[in-house]
């Protein structure tokens, strides 16, 4: 459940559906968004889960599955 709530985070922040998503889907090579962009939909995903990463995990997200693994247990 966690994952189809992190990307329809994702897919409303670049206004696009959910399903073009694949685990490897890599937010700035494959989207082309700048780290203004995946810190924004980090800091959306934090709020939904009321979790805060630390700085380091923030730094390590590249992927859609890099960010589904830090919110999902």
């Amino acid at each position: 459940m966690e994952k189809e709530i992190i990307l329809d985070i994702i897919a409303d922040y670049i206004n696009v559906d959910s399903s073009i998503f694949s685990a490897d889907t890599n937010f700035a090579s494959d989207m082309g968004l700048s780290e203004a962009d995946i810190r924004e939909i980090i800091v959306n995903v934090e709020e939904k889960f009321k979790v805060i990463l630390s700085e380091e995990k923030i730094e390590s997200i590249r992927t859609i599955k890099d960010l589904v693994d830090n919110f999902t247990y």
